[in-house]
């Protein structure tokens, strides 16, 4: 006689097998598919096509990735978390694909596989390993690459219903699915990330991006450039807020960041670093109360011991309504824009004499 659990395991064993054989023809290969594969471009690149890296945007899409596969009020149906993680191989052109998944490969623990190149060979090379190994069957594999071969890429993993082509030499928030059933041919789906304010159809998600946080600052930090330093922070990722000195013993600096979390993350780890005539920097934060109104950062009280100015200025930035991220020549620009339309004519000159730092 045989058993429930005998009849029970068996009818599994033969759905797992006709699931198998129904692939093959998919395939190509022995191998039972993937649940799904989501390919993503890397993150934005800097202006300076010699750099390899990401720039400042492509750093806090990175920091974000993570949030991709968090449930929230925001996400509600986040997409499934990655069993395993490939990204294009580094080259002499860029690290970018590398650099964008690391953050979130060291959040989940998961390896991120560099063996195959991003050209026609390693993204052959690349479907062929997906599709014919069991270790992906039923699991969900994430693929970060040059935007210029996804296309190819998701064909060759039978995504027939891939565009062609990217859409656009700008684009970089967008996960393209590849979902596998048991007869039918890989579906295609080409969803929005929404990580970033100014990503597409991201509006709806931007006040849950919204934190502030409160800092302080000792060690040797006044009458060392420190404020201006946390202003430029502010300048060059959209950030409200204020940064003040204490008349405490200690002679610390506090200030307020508020905007998008990620990006406030970046400019701590910036004011971390301190400037070329500050030591012993050592930075406390906690969470701050978000002020719906606030749309400008203000030094409180600036001075320059450098270009010998005793009058206390109110620097004041406003927060640029496109919210977008500039470029660290760009925000010294505005800084020093500030600078001139604050200042006396006489304190301006003083600057100027100086040389502007």
């Amino acid at each position: 006689m045989i058993s429930w659990q005998h009849s029970s395991n068996v009818q599994r064993a033969f759905a797992i097998a006709i699931f198998h054989l129904a692939f093959v023809g998919l395939s190509g290969a022995g191998a039972a598919p993937p649940q799904q594969i989501l390919i993503l471009r890397h993150g934005e690149k800097p202006k300076d096509h010699s750099d390899v890296h990401l720039d400042h945007k492509g750093r806090l899409r990175a920091k974000a990735l993570h949030e991709l596969f968090e449930k929230s009020s925001r996400r509600p149906d986040p997409f499934q978390r990655p069993d395993f993680i490939f990204a294009a191989a580094d080259s002499d052109q860029s690290h970018r694909p590398r650099l964008t998944v690391e953050p979130l490969a060291e959040m989940l623990k998961l390896n991120v596989n560099l063996s195959f190149p991003s050209d026609v060979k390693g993204v052959q090379d690349l479907a062929k390993e997906i599709l014919g190994h069991e270790r992906y069957a039923g699991k969900t594999v994430l693929i970060c690459w040059h935007h210029g071969r996804i296309p190819e890429l998701a064909h060759a993993l039978k995504a027939a219903e891939a565009p062609k082509t990217w859409d656009g030499e700008s684009v970089f928030d967008r996960v393209w699915v590849i979902r596998y059933g048991k007869q039918d041919a890989a579906k295609f789906i080409d969803l929005p990330q929404r990580l970033m304010p100014y990503d597409e159809d991201a509006k709806v998600s931007t006040d849950a991006q919204f934190s502030a946080v409160a800092g302080t600052v000792s060690g040797k930090v006044q009458q060392v450039g420190f404020r201006a330093m946390i202003l430029r922070q502010a300048i060059t990722f959209n950030l409200a807020g204020k940064a003040f000195n204490n008349a405490d013993p200690g002679h610390t600096v506090s200030f307020v960041l508020q905007g998008d979390s990620a990006r406030i993350h970046e400019a701590v780890a910036m004011i971390k670093k301190g400037t070329k005539t500050s030591e012993d920097v050592k930075v406390v934060t906690i969470p701050g109360d978000v002020d719906p109104g606030l749309k400008t950062f203000t030094v409180i009280d600036w001075t320059s011991k450098r270009a010998n100015i005793t009058t206390p200025y109110q620097l004041k930035f406003t927060v640029r309504t496109d919210g977008s991220i500039v470029s660290k020549k760009e925000a010294d620009d505005e800084y020093h824009a500030i600078l001139e339309r604050t200042l006396s004519t006489a304190d301006w000159k003083k600057v100027l004499e100086k040389g502007k730092d």
